[in-house]
């Protein structure tokens, strides 16, 4: 089973449960938002957070490495392809992958990028409450 139709069959085709879980981890304000790597024992990018979520729902390996870091399926800075394929699939073409790690790494907060993928949700028809 390929790791979109396992997306699928967890989130649905939309993803809209998926938005749901990292919208709402996003604006808990639980995690510490971190730059330049998926995340560590001190926090997470936003993009680390989408594959924490992958993770609890077990879709993703998660793993702590010697320098501190989690690797989620084998990446550290960035989601792997098929993460971030299906991300940007569920997103639509209003966002990337390379975006959102972009203003994440300049600063951008959570909430911010919460309000971001909840746009873009809106875009698609599909509203996140």
């Amino acid at each position: 089973m390929t790791f979109s139709s396992k997306f699928e069959a967890k989130y649905g085709k939309d993803g809209k449960q998926f938005m749901k879980k990292w919208i709402a981890a996003l604006e808990s304000g639980r995690i510490k938002r971190l730059e330049g790597q998926l995340g560590n024992q001190n926090g997470m990018c936003c993009l680390g957070v989408a594959c924490e979520v992958l993770h609890k729902d077990g879709l993703v390996t998660k793993e702590l490495k010697p320098s501190g870091s989690w690797h989620y399926g084998n990446e550290y800075s960035m989601p792997s392809t098929e993460i971030r394929k299906k991300i940007e699939e569920v997103v639509g073409r209003y966002v990337t992958c390379a975006n959102l790690a972009e203003h994440n790494d300049k600063g951008r907060t959570f909430k911010k990028t919460a309000a971001v993928l909840r746009t873009a949700m809106k875009k698609q028809g599909i509203i996140i409450k």
